[in-house]
């Protein structure tokens, strides 16, 4: 799949739909990133700045501004689409966030923030969606401070059977259809859309083969200090 002949793709049910299915049946995966991030702010201790790439309705954002450990940090979640930031508002609103989390609308291939401006980024299941793959990973790089770190994890095309087949489970539970492979990228197209980026040793494609992180990969960007 030519992701240059691509628009940027959004989810295919409602927003209310997705933030309940993000809400209540994510747990695991949810889990797999923040400890991702946990990790990489023990390796940066002064970072405090978090972008969430696609942050759709916020719960992800949420569920970080509850952990200790992150009490301190700065959270800012973007998304294209003004239906998952409607619902996002609202519940950060709800949550009495509104000092905590700023949401802004915008696009990966434009962000409208500074050089530097974040020392972490984050993103999940948001690759597939994105037109150009390679321009938002060098537009993601561009705003990772010396020292800064992006995580993306993408579910692929080629996940561990095992790993789909609980995720889809999850989904039908919430009411959701089947995870959509085919818009999905295998590993290797992964790695392409990583090398025709030019960011060279900064990204790298970590592709575990079993567990929960083995229905997708994570391409870690890593700014030299």
């Amino acid at each position: 799949m030519n992701s240059q002949h691509r628009a940027n793709i959004p989810v295919h049910y409602a927003a209310q739909v997705y933030d309940r299915f993000t809400k209540d049946f994510l747990g695991p995966f949810d889990r797999l990133l923040a400890d991702r991030l946990l990790q990489e702010s023990r390796r940066n201790p002064f970072g405090r700045r978090v972008l969430d790439i696609g942050c759709g309705t916020s719960r992800f954002l949420l569920r970080l501004a509850s952990m200790p450990p992150l009490n301190e940090f700065s959270l800012v979640g973007l998304d294209l689409f003004s239906d998952m930031l409607s619902v996002s508002r609202a519940n950060v609103e709800r949550e009495r966030l509104l000092d905590r989390i700023q949401l802004v609308q915008a696009d990966v291939h434009r962000l409208p923030f500074q050089d530097g401006m974040f020392d972490f980024a984050i993103s999940r299941s948001t690759l597939h969606h994105w037109a150009n793959p390679p321009a938002a990973l060098i537009e993601t790089r561009r705003i990772l401070s010396p020292g800064g770190v992006a995580l993306i994890h993408e579910i692929r095309r080629d996940p561990d059977p095992a790993a789909l087949a609980l995720f889809n489970h999850f989904r039908s539970d919430a009411g959701v259809e089947p995870s959509r492979l085919e818009e999905k990228y295998t590993v290797d197209e992964i790695r392409g859309f990583v090398e025709r980026s030019g960011l060279g040793s900064e990204a790298v494609v970590l592709a575990p083969a079993h567990g929960y992180s083995s229905l997708g990969c994570e391409i870690r960007i890593a700014a030299p200090r």
